[in-house]
């Protein structure tokens, strides 16, 4: 993967409203974000992926990025056809703890 397409391909499909430093280690990228607005519109605006890869980001708080735990991913679910009478929160909780953990329920 080209360094270079790869931050190039972030920024763009981000929209980031101020700029990201982007640092390669091994096969980790650690991005340092200078607007805390783009962090909350990167964490909650989707799967992200480049050329076909997940992209899996998480927070850190440690100097080495490769100790930053890379083992999940955020999901969005969609239930279709539900009967009204079931279309509540209470209903999307209990599907999506099936699934897995629930973090929030639109």
């Amino acid at each position: 993967m080209a360094f270079d397409s790869f931050r190039s391909a972030v920024r763009s499909m981000w929209h980031l409203s101020t700029s990201v430093e982007v640092q390669v280690g091994g096969d980790r990228f650690l991005f340092t974000f200078t607007n805390e607005r783009d962090v909350i519109r990167v964490k909650n605006g989707g799967r992200w992926g480049y050329q076909r890869a997940m992209i899996l980001l998480n927070d850190y708080d440690v100097s080495n990025i490769m100790v930053v735990p890379l083992d999940f991913v955020w999901i969005w679910v969609e239930i279709q056809d539900l009967p009204a009478t079931l279309t509540t929160a209470a209903t999307a909780c209990l599907v999506g703890k099936m699934i897995i953990s629930v973090l929030q329920v639109d």
